[in-house]
């Protein structure tokens, strides 16, 4: 399906077909704890770029946060935080390209013919089905025992109750799905590198949608100077992405090396995916967590009610509570005046079915919670953790990597609390559920026989009745969870609002603390004088990102830069587009890069083509510019890049806008093709900006017209002939979106 994103004025967003039916959208995003009312200001967005096969759309924001939207189900699945090295700093570009994790071995196979004829179809979604070379491409023995995975022979994580969050992925089957149950996905053949640059010369780098780098400074590059990220580009078959910075002398082109996509490709993919993994589940814990205090709190809400009225009357009157007339009622029979007005006049039978069903529904709730959520999610954190410890084994896999042995031994200690505590939990759930079953049936029964007359009839049937009750059952909840459950041993259900982040941590190291912790749950006398459920959750979030950490930081540091690369100071304006192009000179040569630079100058275009290397390796080739001189009195409106091949210019004046696609090969081999005019003597309307994008056969070119509320797309692989005889570009549909901003 083709689909284009836009921001609209009012700070909404949507996605549109190319004919203009709505696909999905939102009405704009808050910041984090702030009223999501009609009302309440929307944080501006400032671009959008979608994953390079679209499944994802990543929207920026002027609080410096991404969300990531799925296009399968509409819903943000991330909300992620950037971090510039300035607080000041706000995103300037975006860019989120793919990595190739073997480009040598795709290099030879695409010059040896015997595969797709392009790189184009190796990365496009579906050609493994339609190309037979590609599949003997993906054929990697190794890497396929190494990704022999018991996770798909689990069930399914269930959905979670809705929270009303911006990115609340849990509570429906098909985000659920997309997020852990994808089998579409194949994490050993690239890596998705996610690019967010700033107005002062940072960059933040994560990969796998949601595995954190951190942030860079590129202004060390420029004797920190005060330095603004414009544009940024990346291929496939290369680990360099380069940006243009401009700086008060000007322009550059700065070189990044991502070199540990090369240093350790198979190992790095299944790391990063694992970790990414790792991480929503975690998320999935914590609110799992969440769900089952909010469950307990509203569970106990309506009995406190009646409960406090009642303890009241009995205070003042017989000098006793509830529960010690209710006991006394149990074992004797006799029952208070007061406590006989209460089950008679002021709870009766609706007062009790309500009563019954929230305490009901609420253990019922929690216990599913716990057995189909919290376990089966901790299962799957143990199964990942066990991979990432068998990596870390490995000396090449764990030194570049930055796994660690023992603080993976420590996450597995902290599950195994967990999944012990789990499990003592819904046992307890369990035992309490039985126990107020039991008390509910009695407690129905006291209204009837305190209420009952003297009629025969309902004198036998209570008489009936008063055999299936389980008296032994009700004292014990009488006595236990009504008086103080069990389950607040292992739960601390705060209101959100007094909710602190734990601080619990164990004494000693992380690694034997299971045994110390199986310990105080076998020598515990009802205290609940040990670590509890959010506690544990805590702190395993605060283990694992200590270990992302790490492994970030090894990354982060086999990140290197080039020395700058000025570009020609004729350039007027900032129309330009940059493309990195794969150098081919009749041998594979997977490492060396051109990095392609078209922009205005004046009326005009200029050329520039410069080698891009990884730091470390020998430049081949020398940088070059040509002016191209066009014809016609026309301004230049936008410049992008369609293909390593191709790139598109939009010109005009007052009469007339023009598309052009020049096929560019090398700078002594330019031709131009026109292959649309705007009469703009029909209409109001004039075109200001072009987005082109999708796969070859499929590409679209889309064009924004100045009152930002207009667009055009046109269909750039298929021509139809014009009533003059020549090719047009065939014009595939003409829509307004309302006070449109930007287009991706």
């Amino acid at each position: 399906m083709d689909l284009i994103a836009a921001a609209l004025e009012d700070e909404s967003w949507g996605v549109w077909r190319l004919g203009g039916g709505r696909v999905f959208g939102g009405p704009g995003f808050t910041r984090e704890k702030e009223s999501r009312s009609v009302n309440t200001p929307r944080i501006a967005i400032t671009t959008m770029t979608w994953k390079s096969l679209g499944m994802l759309l990543a929207i920026a924001c002027t609080d410096n946060a991404l969300r990531l939207v799925s296009t399968y189900t509409g819903k943000i699945v991330h909300v992620l935080s950037t971090r510039p090295t300035m607080p000041e700093g706000q995103l300037s570009c975006l860019g989120w390209n793919m990595n190739l994790t073997d480009p040598q071995g795709t290099s030879q196979r695409l010059e040896s013919g015997k595969v797709a004829e392009s790189l184009e179809d190796i990365l496009t979604p579906g050609a493994a089905t339609s190309q037979p070379g590609v599949l003997a491409m993906k054929a990697d023995l190794p890497r396929d025992l190494a990704l022999i995975d018991v996770e798909s022979s689990f069930p399914k994580l269930s959905s979670l109750p809705a929270t009303g969050v911006e990115d609340d992925v849990f509570s429906s089957r098909a985000s659920l799905d997309a997020l852990f149950h994808d089998s579409n996905t194949s994490p050993a053949d690239s890596v998705d590198v996610l690019v967010s640059g700033f107005d002062t010369g940072s960059v933040d780098l994560k990969i796998f949608e949601s595995f954190d780098i951190g942030g860079i400074d590129l202004t060390t590059s420029f004797d920190k100077a005060k330095c603004k990220i414009l544009r940024h580009t990346s291929q496939s078959l290369s680990p360099v992405h380069a940006f243009v910075v401009q700086t008060s002398t000007g322009l550059f082109l700065l070189p990044m090396s991502l070199r540990f996509i090369s240093a350790s490709p198979r190992y790095l993919s299944i790391v990063a995916a694992k970790s990414t993994q790792l991480q929503n589940l975690l998320r999935y814990i914590q609110q799992t967590q969440n769900q089952i205090n909010i469950e307990w709190r509203t569970a106990n809400d309506l009995p406190s009610k009646f409960l406090r009225n009642i303890n009241e009357s009995l205070s003042e009157k017989m000098d006793c509570n509830f529960l010690t007339a209710a006991y006394h009622l149990v074992v004797t029979g006799d029952c208070y005046a007061p406590l006989k007005e209460f089950l008679v006049d002021e709870l009766g039978e609706r007062g009790h079915k309500r009563w019954e069903k929230a305490v009901a529904s609420g253990y019922e709730t929690i216990r599913r919670l716990v057995h189909e959520c919290l376990l089966p999610a901790i299962e799957r954190c143990q199964i990942v953790t066990s991979r990432l410890k068998g990596l870390s084994g490995f000396r090449k896999a764990g030194g570049i990597l930055g796994l660690d042995h023992d603080m993976l031994e420590g996450i597995d200690d902290t599950l195994d609390c967990l999944n012990l505590l789990a499990h003592k939990l819904l046992l307890v759930v369990g035992k309490d559920l039985r126990q107020f079953t039991a008390f509910a049936k009695w407690l129905r029964l006291e209204i009837d026989i305190q209420a009952a007359d003297s009629d025969a009839s309902t004198t036998d049937d209570i008489l009936d009745r008063q055999d299936t009750v389980e008296h032994r059952l009700t004292l014990d909840y009488i006595s236990g969870p009504m008086a103080n459950s069990e389950v607040l041993k292992y739960i601390r259900p705060m209101k959100e609002k007094d909710q602190e982040q734990s601080t619990w941590e164990p004494e000693g190291p992380d690694s034997g603390f299971y045994r110390t912790f199986k310990n105080k749950l076998r020598e515990d006398k009802g205290q609940g004088d040990h670590p509890k459920l959010d506690d544990l959750s805590s702190y395993l979030k605060k283990q694992c990102d200590a270990l992302f950490a790490q492994v970030a930081d090894s990354l982060r540091k086999s990140i290197m830069f080039s020395t700058p690369i000025p570009l020609v100071e004729q350039i007027s304006g900032f129309i330009f587009d940059i493309k990195l192009l794969p150098v081919r000179q009749g041998r594979p040569v997977t490492h060396h890069s051109r990095a392609v630079v078209v922009a205005q100058k004046g009326k005009d275009i200029v050329i520039q083509e410069f080698p891009v290397s990884p730091v470390g390796s020998e430049l081949e080739g020398i940088s070059q510019a040509k002016d191209v001189q066009l014809d016609g009195d026309f301004s230049i409106l936008d410049i992008k890049f369609v293909d390593t091949e191709t790139f598109m210019v939009l010109r005009g004046n007052n009469i007339e806008a023009r598309i052009e696609a020049w096929n560019y090969k090398s700078m002594d081999n330019l031709e131009c093709e026109l292959r649309h005019v705007f009469d703009l003597l029909q209409t109001k309307s004039r075109p200001i900006q072009l987005e082109v994008n999708g796969r070859k056969g499929r590409r679209a070119v889309c064009v924004l017209f100045d009152d930002r509320r207009s667009y055009s797309i046109f269909d750039l692989d298929n021509l139809v002939e014009s009533e003059d005889g020549d090719d047009e570009e065939d014009m595939a549909n003409e829509n307004t979106v309302g006070d449109m901003m930007q287009h991706n």
